[in-house]
Order: C-alpha cells, then sequence, then structure tokens
C-alpha cells in the first residue's frame, strides 16, 4: 500500500500539514507514515551529562504527543496512521524513510516549525530535505504554508496548479509529475517560463536579440509542457513572462488566487544544480511563511537520480 510520509514536531504547522496530507492520502488511497525524530545529537557534550536523559525523555514524549495528535486525526479523517520514532538528525532520519521505504510515494512537511524565525528545526530540516530531492531523498517533497503565520495561505487541494519551467530535463520530469497530480485534482495546470531579465541586465549592446532568443527559447519550453500535458490529459494553459525569475513565480502565486500549489523541480540549467531553477527553487522555499501563500511541491528528476519516483 502506497504511503505518504508525514515527519512532524507537534507545532501548528506541522498539524495543519497533517491535515493537507490527510486530504492527499484519501484521493490516492495511501496510508500517512507520521514520523517524528528524536535528534538528542545536540545533548552529548559534557554539559548536559547530568540532565541528558531527562531532557531525551521530554523529547520523546513530545513525540509521543505529536503522533498521538496525528493518529486521532487518521482517525476522525478515516486514514491509516502508522506512528514512527526514531532516534538520528532529523534530516537524516527523514530521508532515510523516503528513501528505504519504497512505497512513500511523497512526503509532506510544514514549511516551518519550532523556531522564532522559521528557520529552526523543522524549518531549516525542510530546507535540507529540499535540497536533497537532487540526490537523496527520491520521491517529491510537498511543503505547506501556515494559516497561523500567513493569514492569507491556501492549503487546500482545489484550484490551479502553477508550473515553473525552464525547459531543462528535471523541469520536464515535474511537468510530467505535475500533469499527473492536475489530473487525480481535477485541476487546471498553468505553465510558467520567465524571460529572466536580470540575466541581461548587465549588457550594452545586443540586448533585445538576447531576450527575442530567450523568449523563443520560453515558447519550446511550453509547448513541451503542452505536449506533455496531452499525454498525461491534463489541461494546460502556457504563460510567458519577463522579470526575475523568482519575484515572477512569487508574485503569480500570490495575486493568483485561483493556485492552488506550485510544482517545480528541485534543479534547472545548471552545471551544479544550483543556478537558475535550482536555486530559485530555494528562493521560493524560503518565501513560503511570506509571500508564497500556498503548497510548493518539490520534485526529483530521474536524469539525475534513477531510482526517483514520480508516480501518484
Amino acid at each position: 500500500m502506497k504511503s505518504i510520509l508525514l515527519p512532524t514536531d507537534g507545532t501548528v504547522p506541522s498539524e495543519e500539514a497533517a491535515l493537507y496530507a490527510m486530504d492527499m492520502a484519501k484521493r490516492l488511497k495511501a496510508k500517512v507514515k507520521a514520523l517524528y525524530a528524536v535528534d538528542d545529537s545536540l545533548y552529548t557534550t559534557y554539559h548536559w551529562a547530568k540532565i541528558r536523559e531527562q531532557v531525551i525523555e521530554e523529547l520523546e514524549k513530545d513525540g509521543k504527543d505529536a503522533l498521538d495528535k496525528v493518529k486521532k486525526l487518521g482517525k476522525e479523517e478515516g486514514v491509516e496512521v502508522e506512528g514512527v520514532m526514531e532516534h538520528g538528525l532529523i534530516h537524516e532520519v527523514i530521508a532515510k524513510h523516503a528513501g528505504d521505504d519504497k512505497d512513500v510515494a511523497m512526503v509532506v512537511m510544514a514549511g516551518s516549525g519550532k523556531d522564532w524565525a522559521s528557520r529552526v528545526f523543522l524549518g531549516s530540516v525542510t530546507a535540507k530535505i529540499v535540497r536533497g530531492t537532487r540526490k537523496w531523498v527520491p520521491c517529491p517533497v510537498w511543503v505547506t504554508p501556515c494559516t497561523k503565520l500567513n493569514p492569507d495561505a491556501r492549503l487546500g487541494l482545489q484550484g490551479s496548479i502553477l508550473l515553473p519551467t525552464d525547459g531543462s530535463p528535471p523541469s520536464e520530469d515535474a511537468a510530467r509529475y505535475a500533469a499527473r497530480v492536475a489530473k487525480l485534482l481535477g485541476a487546471r495546470l498553468i505553465a510558467l517560463y520567465v524571460v529572466d531579465t536580470g540575466a541581461v541586465g548587465f549588457l550594452t549592446t545586443n540586448k533585445d536579440e538576447v531576450i527575442k532568443a530567450m523568449e523563443e527559447e520560453g515558447k519550446m519550453a511550453l509547448d513541451r509542457v503542452a505536449e506533455i500535458g496531452i499525454q498525461e490529459g491534463a489541461v494546460v494553459e502556457t504563460v510567458l513572462e519577463k522579470g526575475l525569475v523568482h519575484e515572477v513565480i512569487a508574485n503569480y502565486a500570490r495575486f493568483n488566487k485561483e493556485v492552488s500549489m506550485v510544482i517545480m523541480a528541485g534543479s534547472g540549467k545548471d552545471w551544479a544544480s544550483r543556478i537558475l531553477l535550482g536555486s530559485v527553487t530555494e528562493k521560493i522555499i524560503r518565501g513560503i511563511s511570506k509571500w508564497v501563500p500556498c503548497t510548493i511541491v518539490i520534485t526529483p528528476s530521474q536524469k539525475i537520480n534513477p531510482e526517483a519516483r514520480l508516480t501518484l
């Protein structure tokens, strides 16, 4: 039976992610595997020696409470829930379960967690897991916003799907996955190509010719997504815009209220998986608690990782 891996830390953002996972599980006829990682690596120094056991007991108690909440929610929603508690570095534990359990179709997790700046614990763990889609997390990672942090956050599965693309093999893998999700949800898929004007800002000559060439490249990338949509039975709309890539994507997701999620590749046109779509992905993820008010789905690439799982 396929499953959805749900890392949790018991916070409000992770509880909202749990509700989102339940909705998806019902649509996929899947179970939810709730995972709480006890990170005791912080308490191994001499200064913690006297109270280490007490601290770990408290962490385990927090973990049990968090898992019990998910199990209770699963019972209310009619979804089978398996609770797992494991010791280790949080991102390593999550990656291990996502990689070793071949039944895991996706990871659903909150974009922020137990922190004062949305970067500690689950927040920073999310960033590590997203970066891991390039190598050691072989399934899509669904990152949810939080209505408590952003009252405009959109957590439903109803609505359009925004697919930023750059025409690279990883973004084509993302397009195929997005088309499958769109078909499952009965959603419209909006393929967006951004002509990055920031990349040509330094040019003093031939700027118009370069931009025109980039537009032609964008049209080819969008035509390819439309073709994939036909193959997968999804309705695709194509949009070509100009500007800074991450700003155009974020603004499109923010101001088009019908967009319920953004699906994009974890890497793009680059030699180190860090330039263009790769680095743009991280900028969009960092913006989820502020200016990207919907779920962001990061896909691995079968071109980079042959074991990547992109089925639903």
